[in-house]
């Protein structure tokens, strides 16, 4: 029973209602009360529950029934008297707050104002008195009745009595709502001494008729009238500096003592006979002694009146310096800060904010120099918002003729609300985030990066967001930004493709590079003519249906219309994009193009800018037609383009077309052969060579049959990886180690691998994930097996387990820990077979006390590296592009004492683009992130560059996209195909493959020079012993190398090592590297030249 009880209870309370029950009478609820006690009672020692009539307990039921069904509305309210009702209205509302001191501001001023038109319309000539009181008969001077009574008249007595009473009344309202318990403090504070002064007296010439012509100082209301124009500015300018906010202190102090001190010397003089002491002669007084001026023309004749003036200019004198003090304390705290923009220039101006950790010279020219290099970007203001002070460093960035009137420097977090409000990013056309990548600590600055993107983004979710980030595993906080590059992901993956296709890095950076071009008409050398142009090839993008160039060609392939428009217009067409859908590169011949579409091309300007001129055939000599930037004139002018070929040329090519496909699928069945006959030019015994070869087919076949094509670890993998080849199990980790022998693998170094391909090895301080970056190019799925030479990461500090793992799944990837500058860490990690070594920027050394010094353990290691083994391709990751010099630097004869006055005029005279001229640069040899980003700037105006860049280094893969290749010209090539023109057009016909650019290996004229420095003549006598003195340097260099070698393997081990050290290739007197972009039809080649490819999609071909 006690079970039944308790069970009905659960079963009420589960029953109950969230409604709130109305409030009832109190009999009423008693009888509920003791009607529910009933209800529950139990029955314990009893032979039945107590009885209660049946009516009774039916019409409690119903009425509780009653009860729960009504529903009502509950209002919450504090105990708020009239008087919080005022103060949240008159006070703590600031529209209506700034209303009512407006009001007051107002009465104050009115009443000053009547109280001067009153003196100036009354008679000075006659003498005062009370309201209804006799002149006196005998008056002597001075006549004090003066200063109690004044002639007013009833009008003016009027209006000062309303407007008294009106001021009085919003003083004690004031007075009422501010009281916080100390009446006399209030009462006595000067506020309301000033207002009763002012008021009272009207107030009780009401009663008194004859204090009508009482005389009030109301001149005493500007003073009331400044506090409350304080207070007004406070709180309209609630969000500005306080340089504001002392300014009008200043100002209205200053005026204020002015007037009190006009109508103070005016009342005084008023008793003199001779009154020449007017309003307007009371003011000339006044300036003419504050001025320090003193003519001399008025002199005040009382000493009272004396009396004034020295104490209100002792007044002035002690009061206005303190206050200028604070103003000048504040204008110098406020130069720190920058400068302002405000809201009516943003809603006027369009303009851009930078947001940076620290600000550099290098960081400010750059993102001005390329964002202003486009014309519809001129009217654009750049507000630069860091947490650095506005000191002289600066300034002196912010006050460059490049920066002037476009930089406004404003200093501030972006993670305050005030500070955003300051820059005005909620108008804003954009927002740049960049990260400062000379910090030690990037996960640090990382994390800044981060937070001050979600901050902008809270606060102005429209603005779009352009963010730069150190490391991958960042990328996935900062995904919902409209354009994110990151640095460490971009690097990687540029100096894996210049391992894939020589100084690929150099030739992204001249297009994302905004530049003119270098004036090369006048170069000596063919290379300079070539690359200077070069310089000034961009990316752009038309629609189909709206081209000067492709509108020709809807309906046409794809391949015909790159073919056809390169011989004609000089434009590369290397992409498009189908409406809809995303961009594709070399879609192959089987794609069509339609009016809708967006192609994307590659030219020394766009399209808007080029004029085409058609000529008659016979006087163009059957030039298809000629195109001249800017209207033509212009220097890089792309000139004559050659004429179509003829049915027997485009035969002749296609036949040649087939003989070289089929050389070059024989060439491409296998690698065992090229590696056979490599091995058969240096040994003699063939059956040696037969018995290697198979061994070799073993290793390949067992090496084939443990890779697969997917995806690689997911485990620490931050970044997009495309397709790759990946290893059907993972390493151990102890494998994966070539220093240390494990039981699996005995070796020791890794000349002991004997690897069938010559390694790849890199040179990191910190081994992170962002190396897969580096890893995923060079293994990816469209490579062949046979192609997939080892890479050896070589690190200085132990690298993370999670690392590791990440790069276990990728087949002949290894690490070491060793240093850069160690020659044993070298040599062990086979630096001798080699076929390229990379050298990574080096976070440890970027501490360093002088900031440019940060690339000067890289600087003198490659050095080294280069002395050692002059054949080796080596790439260097610098930190600052000025460094690049130092790749290269060859010491220079002649000292300064030789130079005349006009060369020393041209060293000051440094080049803009002095650095991308250096040969370092040129050849590929050397890459600066820096000079990547404007990737990032770029995309504001070419929201499709980053993704053209990220196919074509292979971060990005869309479907139906090709992917980059090279091809080398050999002498058949330049037999049958003589220029480029052709073989573009037999690369595409045969093979679908799209030709882009070239890299080319030139002989230097003994007149020339490699580099961007500049060189004195000398005379032949001097050149011919300067050359003879190099070749003895080199043979000794030479010998120095042999011995250090041999002596380091030796100590290694390797004794049976085949040191062979080929002539070292002198860049300066010998040859030079370097990129072409977009090359003309008709420039020749050259056997050995690089072709850059892209291969269309294996579906579209």
């Amino acid at each position: 029973m006690i079970q039944n009880t308790f069970k009905r209870v659960r079963d009420q309370r589960i029953k109950r209602t969230s409604f709130v029950e109305p409030v009832q009478d109190p009999t009423l609820r008693q009888q509920q009360a003791w009607n529910k006690m009933s209800s529950i009672t139990p029955t314990i020692g009893f032979d039945r529950a107590p009885t209660m009539r049946p009516s009774s307990q039916a019409s409690t039921l119903t009425e509780r029934s009653d009860v729960v069904d009504k529903k009502v509305s509950v209002e919450f309210y504090g105990d708020r008297s009239f008087k919080d009702h005022l103060k949240t209205v008159l006070l703590k509302n600031r529209k209506t707050a700034i209303l009512f001191r407006m009001c007051n501001l107002m009465l104050k001023s009115l009443s000053a104002m009547i109280y001067v038109i009153c003196l100036r319309s009354s008679d000075i000539t006659q003498h005062s008195h009370c309201y209804g009181c006799d002149a006196p008969a005998n008056i002597t001077y001075p006549y004090y009745e003066n200063l109690v009574w004044i002639n007013r008249g009833l009008m003016f007595y009027v209006m000062q009595t309303v407007v008294a009473y009106l001021s009085f009344v919003e003083t004690m309202l004031l007075l009422y709502l501010e009281y916080r318990g100390n009446i006399w403090e209030q009462i006595l504070s000067t506020k309301i001494l000033f207002e009763s002064v002012c008021s009272v007296p009207f107030m009780i010439s009401v009663v008194d008729k004859r204090l009508i012509n009482l005389y009030v100082p109301s001149f005493l209301n500007c003073w009331l009238a400044k506090d409350f124009l304080e207070k007004i500015v406070l709180l309209c300018l609630k969000t500005s500096s306080t340089l504001t906010k002392h300014l009008v202190n200043l100002l209205s102090f200053i005026f204020c003592l002015g007037f009190t001190c006009v109508c103070g010397i005016n009342y005084l003089e008023r008793t003199q006979k001779d009154d020449q002491f007017d309003m307007f002669n009371s003011f000339w007084f006044v300036m003419v002694t504050f001025s320090t001026v003193g003519y001399g023309d008025l002199t005040p004749l009382w000493w009272l009146s004396k009396l004034f003036v020295v104490v209100t200019i002792c007044l002035a004198l002690s009061l206005i310096p303190i206050q200028l003090e604070q103003i000048s304390f504040v204008f110098a705290e406020h130069q720190k800060t920058g400068g302002t923009y405000s809201r009516n220039r943003a809603e006027k101006e369009r303009h851009v904010v930078l947001v940076t950790s620290t600000v550099t010279e290098d960081l400010v020219r750059d993102f001005v120099s390329e964002f202003y290099a486009y014309s519809e970007l001129q009217d654009y203001y750049v507000v630069l918002l860091s947490a650095g002070e506005y000191d002289s460093y600066v300034k002196s960035i912010c006050e460059n003729p490049i920066c002037q009137q476009r930089v406004i420097y404003i200093q501030g977090s972006a993670l305050r609300f005030n500070d955003l409000v300051k820059v005005k990013v909620h108008y804003a056309e954009c927002c740049f985030i960049l990260a400062s990548r000379h910090e030690k600590d990037q996960q640090r600055e990382d994390e800044a990066t981060i937070l001050r993107a979600w901050s902008i983004n809270d606060f102005a979710p429209h603005c779009p967001l352009f963010v730069q980030i150190l490391n991958p595993e960042s990328k996935v906080h900062v995904q919902f930004a409209d354009y994110v590059i990151c640095e460490e992901e971009l690097k990687y993956a540029l100096m894996a493709s210049n391992c894939i296709c020589p100084a690929m890095s150099t030739y992204i950076s001249l297009l994302v590079h905004t530049l003119e071009g270098r004036d090369v008409s006048k170069a000596s050398q063919e290379w300079e003519r070539l690359f200077g142009r070069s310089t000034a090839q961009e990316i752009y993008d038309k629609r189909v249906d709206c081209s000067k160039f492709f509108h020709e060609f809807v309906g046409s392939s794809f391949t015909h219309a790159a073919m056809v428009s390169h011989r004609k217009y000089g434009c590369m067409l290397i992409g498009v994009r189908p409406a809809g859908k995303k961009i594709v590169l070399n879609p192959g011949p089987k794609y069509i193009l339609t009016a809708e579409d967006t192609c994307y091309f590659f030219n020394i300007t766009g399209e808007e800018e080029t004029k085409i001129i058609e000529e008659p055939a016979a006087a163009a000599g059957g030039i298809l037609g000629q195109v001249t930037p800017g209207g033509g004139g212009a220097a890089g002018a792309v000139g004559r383009r050659e004429t179509v070929q003829t049915e027997r040329t485009i035969l002749h090519d296609k036949q040649r077309g087939k003989s070289n496909k089929s050389r070059l699928r024989s060439q491409a069945d296998s690698g065992i052969s090229e590696q056979a006959s490599a091995i058969a030019d240096y040994i003699d015994d063939v059956e040696a060579v037969l018995e290697n070869v198979d061994m070799q087919k073993q290793k390949t076949g067992a090496f084939r049959d443990n890779i697969v094509q997917g995806f690689p670890t997911p485990a620490y993998q931050w970044f997009t990886s495309p397709h790759c080849h990946v290893l059907k199990e993972s390493k151990a980790s102890c494998c994966l180690d070539v220093f240390k022998p494990c039981q699996h693998c005995p070796h020791t170094n890794a000349l002991e691998y004997d690897f069938k391909d010559k390694p790849t090895i890199i040179s990191v301080d910190y081994m992170t994930a962002a190396i897969a970056n580096f890893i995923v190019p060079l293994r990816h799925h469209l490579r062949s097996i046979d192609k997939l030479s080892p890479i050896i990461i070589m690190c200085e500090f132990k690298p993370d387990v999670n690392v590791l793992t990440a790069i276990s799944c990728y087949p002949e990837v290894y690490y070491c820990i060793g240093k850069l500058d160690n020659l044993n860490d070298l040599f062990r990690a086979g630096i001798s077979e080699a076929q390229a070594f990379i050298v990574s920027d080096r976070e440890s050394s970027k501490a360093a006390s002088e900031s440019y010094l940060a690339d000067s353990t890289s600087i003198v290691a490659v050095q080294t590296i280069q002395k050692l083994f002059p054949n080796l391709m080596i790439i260097t990751e610098l930190t600052y592009p000025t460094n690049m010099k130092f790749l290269d630097f060859n010491p220079k004869e002649n000292g300064p004492n030789t130079l005349t006055y006009a060369d020393k005029r041209r060293l000051e005279k440094v080049p803009v683009d002095s650095d991308l001229f250096r040969s370092a640069f040129v050849s590929g040899q050397a890459m600066s992130p820096s000079m990547l980003d404007t990737l990032l700037y770029q995309s504001f105006v070419k929201p499709y560059i980053m993704s053209i860049v990220y196919l074509l280094i292979g971060l990005k893969q869309h479907t139906g996209s090709g992917h980059l290749i090279f091809y080398v010209v050999d002498g058949e090539d330049v037999k049958c195909l003589q220029n480029f023109g052709r073989l573009m057009g037999e690369r595409l016909t045969e093979y679908g493959q799209l030709p882009i650019g070239m890299y080319r290996k030139q002989p230097l004229d003994k007149q020339g020079s490699s580099s961007s420095d500049i060189e004195l003549e000398c005379s032949n006598e001097q050149h011919v012993r300067r050359e003879e003195e190099e070749d003895a340097v080199f043979a000794m260099r030479q010998n120095q190398a042999k011995i250090i070698l041999r002596d380091r393997l030796l100590r290694l081990g390797v004794a049976d090592a085949d040191i062979n050290l080929e002539e070292m290739d002198r860049r300066k007197s010998g040859a030079i590297n370097y990129v072409v972009v977009n090359p003309e039809p008709d420039i020749p080649l050259r056997e050995g030249d690089i072709i850059y490819l892209i291969q269309p999609p294996e579906s579209e071909w």
